[in-house]
């Protein structure tokens, strides 16, 4: 009794939840249905905890709780929709929470959810394949759960339990899935609860959960209640009592001094537990309960046994009361109650509360009292007794269930049916017999497919298969399936050749169950099927088995299949090529190289489909040999073939392809090898494109050779072999290596290319000048402006011209003055107006004041007016929020050096911009922006020099899932700055969150979780001069701080015209200033 009171007292001082004002802050759930089905008046009950505060949403079209997730304030999502439609936005708002460590709970149909996009199976670890043949179901299962990590937090408490409740299986796993609980039903999947990190988000996936006797069942609720707290990353509020739930976790807590009271205190909350009627507070109840979990102990478990006893045959309780006490008794009962509870069968008040708690009792006496009652009871009480002795697995009631199959009773009938069928190990007589009534065909199937199911387990196969055999003339289709299933594992050949029938059977319904149950048999059991009955069977049943193999790739019958594929009839020929890149092997070579000679072109692609997915050690060896003595145009196949399956061991022979007389075959053949080769084999390549005599087999040598040289990291190396190759190649050769050194660059290659423009022949003078203009980089800027400017051949200079052009726009470590010097240069080479309107052209992309005061003193030429003016607007667009007063001063010249509607527009551009928005000028396009992070740019992002540019459209990114990134922007003239603003990708959506802010090296700001205002971010700075301003970045939305423009702001202001301003969002410092910046 000390211990008692001693615990009691205990757990109330340590029980945050005894008082209301001491309770935690609730978690924050956020409940998704939609899709599908379910008990909506129950399935709240899951989660009816004082801790949480639930939330519900309905996802009817698409998942639109996900649109804007910038005010999310909720802990966890539980997941229990089927919608399939989320849309590019709502993923990446959902993955942003998940970056934000919100917990993940999918659960039972939600598997099936989201089925087009790939990412959510990682997400859940699991996903149910609804295409046909994919995964599959059974309803009204008892699945028996079982612990697996007993140590984990969410199963704290929590023992093996049963559940009456829908299985999965065939579902598609993750491999890195945790698991916590397992099923053994054969209907189900061995994994039923487990856990996984996504991101920063914990998710824990739930296969349970169908309908109200899972939503209201005890163990489940604790199981997602602790799932909830453990994947929102939160400690369970109140103390463990010896392993059992926390006190106060299913309902409110006893009050302290309840709790305090001990023995005598349990019987006082039983007094006012005995005068309540429904209607009245439970808390009565709610007390009581907590107190009985509490009573650990065996002596104190026994007082409350034994108090409950009197209470549940006490006569001046209440009927509500003393149903209370028999479901207690349901719990803690032993042996000594079963007389209290029998007393109840039978009596309407108290039957369903009495049979339940005696079904739930260990005790063999409870059994015996069970049994007994089946003689006094009738009709739908005798049923249900009935049903218990079944879930009870007692065997001592058969004989007198299996007499009440017969009964005139439909109840009781229907019971003893059902009951036979769990109990019965032998002996299916009365089960066969019931199976010819109409009114008992469905359940006496049903009981008899359990019967047989547990006489295969035990070894007696041939009963087993007498059982099913009867069982095929059912009319339920999915009784004939499963009989099907069962007779092919247990009768051999003969099971066997039921099943061939089936598929070609007449009867559409006999032919779907014959395809299910071939896709569900091990792939052992298929092959031998598939291989025995192929080659005989009728083209339905053909297509049917075919349809499977290239569904299951794990079946394997080559030789049955290589047969089909010469069926007379074609649907069959086509489905058996199909079916061989996963059935097959080496043997199957031969088959597919005469299909893709086939006439028919549906029948040859199916070939080469499957000759890329064919599997094997020997099948690349298979495809070579065959190669060799193939005709050209099947030799060309036959490569594409070895590319497709990515054979590089195959590499020497198709490098023997290359000296083939057919042109078409060494092109092929050399392609093939510019994406199978390693770069030990680029000397032979080069040997090869300066050999090469036709256009094509050059082409495709040229490629190769580029293709292999790439993988060389560096450019010396890279391009050796080449130069090595020049000094010995004829012109033609010469030419050829020219083009292809100019695609792979290096500062040798480029000095191989100028002497290239003084060699003997004019051909390979042309190459060197047409490889200067192909340069990949700006390396060649100075020889392009030479030729541009002296060369005596205009087709040349106007060839260099533009590509100098070209060579100008791509990124390079030069100045800004350096590239408008450049500009300036390429202008004074063009001797003609049209190579004179392509640098207009090329310079309106590069703002400057410089550029701008070009492109105004082109605007008096006559032939050059209309283009210099346009680019003069452009550029003084691009210039206007960084230095308002010079481009007045050009739109001012412009206007006097033009008429008409050039120079009105720029006497409208002036009075625009003075009667502008005084705005802080935006430094960041005077500078340079650079990524001294050695991580190589992402996607279609644009260079470092995208985030600076003025241009929304363009972006800065780089490669996913790195821990720092760096952006700097250095300034040629110092600049004093005061406030930065980022305007991400998207909201919340790939751009920077936690970053530091650099002035010359030193931290100047610390940003933590930052958050943008319609994809703006603003962040004030001390006012600090410096060169350089850098942005450490160290964590992101997304997966990588993609920045679509970096604004740099001090103490300058400039005018932006109303015409501008209305095209830029619009911000404001801490200082009060607007700022604006491009969308």
């Amino acid at each position: 009794m000390k211990r008692t009171l001693i615990l009691l007292a205990t757990l109330a001082l340590l029980c945050p939840s005894l008082s209301a004002a001491d309770a935690p802050p609730r978690l924050k759930v956020l409940v998704l249905t939609g899709g599908h089905a379910y008990d909506t008046k129950t399935f709240p009950k899951l989660f009816d905890f004082a801790d949480l505060e639930v939330t519900y949403v309905n996802l009817k079209a698409d998942a639109t709780v996900f649109d804007d997730v910038s005010n999310f304030a909720h802990d966890v999502i539980v997941l229990y929709n089927m919608t399939q439609k989320i849309t590019p936005k709502q993923q990446a708002n959902f993955l942003a929470l998940l970056d934000k460590g919100v917990g993940v709970i999918p659960f039972h149909h939600n598997f099936a959810a989201f089925q087009a996009w790939p990412e959510y199976q990682k997400i859940a670890g699991v996903k149910y394949v609804t295409t046909k043949g994919g995964s599959g179901y059974k309803h009204d299962v008892q699945m028996k759960v079982h612990v697996e990590d007993a140590k984990h937090p969410i199963l704290a408490g929590i023992q093996d339990f049963t559940l009456h409740d829908e299985t999965y299986i065939r579902q598609v796993f993750e491999a890195d899935n945790h698991v916590l609980m397992t099923c053994d039903d054969p209907t189900s999947d061995k994994p039923v609860v487990w856990t996984r990190q996504y991101r920063k988000s914990r998710v824990c996936s739930i296969q349970l959960g169908h309908g109200p006797q899972a939503y209201t069942d005890a163990s489940f609720r604790r199981l997602m209640h602790q799932a909830i707290y453990w994947t929102a990353d939160k400690a369970l509020p109140g103390a463990k009592v010896q392993g059992g739930p926390p006190v106060g976790f299913y309902g409110a807590a006893a009050s302290a001094a309840a709790l305090a009271a001990g023995e005598a205190g349990f019987r006082d909350l039983l007094k006012a537990v005995a005068q309540y009627r429904f209607g009245q507070s439970r808390q009565p109840l709610k007390d009581a309960e907590t107190a009985i979990q509490a009573s650990a102990g065996k002596g104190e478990r026994a007082e409350v046994r034994k108090a409950l006893a009197e209470l549940a045959g006490s006569a001046s309780a209440t009927v509500e009361s003393r149903q209370w006490a028999m479901q207690q008794l349901g719990v803690v009962g032993t042996a000594d109650e079963v007389g209290v509870l029998a007393a109840g069968l039978g009596q309407a008040e108290f039957h369903f509360y009495a049979r339940q708690a005696l079904e739930a009792c260990p005790a063999p006496q409870a059994g015996a009292a069970l049994r007994a009652a089946m003689d006094r009871l009738k009709g739908r009480e005798l049923a249900e007794v009935i049903s218990s002795l079944a879930a009870r697995g007692d065997g001592e009631s058969l004989d007198k269930i299996l007499s009440l199959i017969a009964s005139a009773d439909a109840a009781v009938a229907q019971a003893a049916t059902a009951a036979a069928g769990k109990l019965c190990q032998a002996r299916p007589e009365a089960l066969l017999a019931a199976v010819k009534k109409a009114e008992l065909a469905g359940q006496a199937s049903d009981s008899l497919l359990r019967v047989a199911d547990r006489l295969a387990a035990g070894g007696q196969a041939e009963q087993a298969a007498a059982i099913y055999q009867a069982l095929l003339a059912a009319e339920a289709r999915q009784v004939q399936s499963a009989a099907l299933t069962g007779l092919v594992r247990t009768a051999g050949q003969s099971g066997r050749q039921a099943l061939a029938s089936w598929l070609a059977s007449d009867s559409p319904d006999k032919r779907r169950s014959a395809v299910e149950v071939l896709g569900q048999l091990s792939a052992g059991q298929a092959s031998a099927v598939i291989g025995e009955q192929l080659p005989k069977a009728t083209s339905a049943a053909a297509l049917a088995m075919l349809e499977i193999l290239a569904r299951r790739g794990e079946i394997r019958a080559a030789g049955a299949v290589a047969q089909a594929a010469s069926s007379e009839d074609a649907a069959v020929r086509l489905a058996a090529l199909k079916a061989l890149g996963r059935a097959g092997d080496e043997s199957a070579v031969g088959v597919l190289l005469k299909a893709i000679q086939a006439a028919d072109a549906e029948q040859a692609q199916a070939a080469r489909s499957s000759l890329v997915d064919l599997a094997g050690a020997k099948v690349t060896e298979a495809i070579v040999g065959a190669m060799k003595s193939a005709q050209p145009a099947v030799r060309v196949e036959l490569i594409r073939v070895l590319v497709a399956r990515n054979a590089g061991e195959a590499a020497s022979a198709i490098l023997a392809e290359t000296k083939h007389p057919d042109a078409a075959v060494r092109a092929e053949a050399l392609a093939a090898l510019g994406k199978l080769s390693d770069p030990q084999a680029l000397p032979a390549l080069v040997g090869l494109l300066v050999e090469a005599r036709e256009d094509a087999v050059r082409q495709s040598a040229a490629k190769a050779v580029e293709a292999v040289a790439l993988r060389i990291a560096d450019s010396d190396q890279r391009t050796a072999p080449l130069l090595a190759g020049l000094a010995k190649a004829d012109a033609a050769g010469k030419a050829a290596l020219l083009r292809s050194l100019a695609r792979l660059g290096g500062d040798k290659a480029l000095a191989a290319v100028r002497a290239a423009l003084k060699d003997a022949d004019a051909g390979v003078q042309d190459a060197a000048v047409r490889a200067l203009a192909d340069w990949a980089d700006a390396a060649a800027a100075n020889d392009l402006l030479a030729i541009a400017r002296e060369h005596e051949k205009e087709v040349y200079r106007v060839l260099a011209l533009r590509a100098l052009l070209r060579v100008i726009a791509l990124p390079t470590d030069r100045s800004a003055e350096q590239t408008v010097k450049l500009y300036e240069e390429a202008w004074a080479a063009g001797r003609r107006a049209e190579d004179k309107k392509l640098v207009l052209a090329q310079m309106a992309t590069f703002p400057h004041p410089r550029t701008l005061e070009l492109a105004v003193a082109c605007a008096g030429e006559k032939a050059l007016t209309q283009e210099a003016a346009t680019a003069a607007f452009r550029l003084a667009e691009a210039l206007f929020p960084v230095d308002a007063n010079a481009v007045k001063v050009s739109m001012d010249k412009l206007a006097g050096a033009t008429e008409g509607e050039i120079a009105k527009k720029a006497r409208q551009f002036v009075e625009d911009a003075t009667k502008g928005v005084a705005v802080a000028a935006n430094l960041a396009p005077l500078g340079k922006a650079t990524s001294p992070d050695n991580i190589e740019k992402d996607g279609a992002s644009h260079g470092d020099q995208a985030a600076i540019d003025g241009q929304a459209a363009t972006y800065w990114d780089e490669e996913d899932g790195k821990k720092l990134y760096r952006l700097v922007v250095t300034f040629a003239d110092g600049q004093t700055v005061s406030a930065i603003s980022i305007l991400g990708f998207q909201q919340h959506s790939y751009a920077p969150k936690e970053f530091e802010v650099l002035a010359d090296g030193k931290i100047i700001k610390t940003v933590r979780d930052a958050r943008y205002a319609d994809n703006v971010l603003v962040v004030s700075l001390p006012p600090t001069a410096c060169k350089s301003l850098e942005l450490k970045i160290t964590d992101y939305y997304g997966q990588s701080p993609a920045i679509r423009e970096l604004g740099i702001y001090g103490r300058q202001e400039t005018r932006v015209p109303q015409f501008q301003l209305k095209k830029m969002r619009q911000a404001r410092l801490e200082d009060g200033r607007q700022i604006a910046i491009p969308q």
